[in-house]
């Protein structure tokens, strides 16, 4: 299901897309709209980043050089998971597309 970022809340588990590739997060605080930045096209508040838990795997390429030696390329890409996060940071959601995967409910 869509839904925007104030309707966030903690423990929700989203699904959004970042340069090209999705990213399965976990939240691990509520969003809040900043008090002082505002969108320079609209003029409305901006969300401040939300702080959240992510799966993301470091790729290493050794590739032949022009010289005879090697040169070593390092990329990272998200998994699509929710067990084994190993990046916790904070995440800009302002306008992006967000996916509700799961909400934990609280009793």
């Amino acid at each position: 299901m869509e839904i925007q970022v104030e309707d966030i809340e903690i423990g929700d588990e989203i699904l959004f897309s970042l340069n090209s590739k999705l990213y399965y997060v976990h939240i691990l605080e509520t969003p809040r709209q900043s008090k002082k930045r505002t969108s320079w096209y609209t003029g409305k508040p901006q969300w401040i980043p939300v702080k959240g838990t992510s799966r993301i795997v470091e790729n290493t390429i050794i590739r032949p050089s022009w010289n005879g030696g090697t040169y070593t390329y390092k990329y990272s890409d998200p998994e699509l998971t929710d067990k084994d996060h190993n990046v916790t940071k904070k995440w800009n959601l302002d306008n992006r597309t967000i996916w509700l995967v799961k909400r934990t409910e609280e009793l």
